[in-house]
């Protein structure tokens, strides 16, 4: 698989670690209202980032769609 740079993979690969940074520290706080929710919302934003990060790094059509 070949993969391309870009500018907008970088900010895509941040966001996803900034995701799953949160939601780890909502993970510790998960007893509030909504805590779980706010959890499982921001590990769907890390995945949605990461896989948007690798489709568009990717050069194939076949490696995209897999993404």
């Amino acid at each position: 698989m070949t993969w391309q740079y870009s500018p907008y993979v970088t900010v895509l690969i941040i966001a996803a670690v900034t995701a799953s940074l949160v939601a780890l520290y909502a993970w510790h706080r998960r007893d509030t209202p909504g805590g779980i929710y706010f959890v499982l919302l921001m590990v769907a934003v890390a995945v949605w980032a990461f896989t948007g990060a690798a489709e568009s790094a990717a050069l194939t059509i076949p490696a995209k769609i897999s993404f």
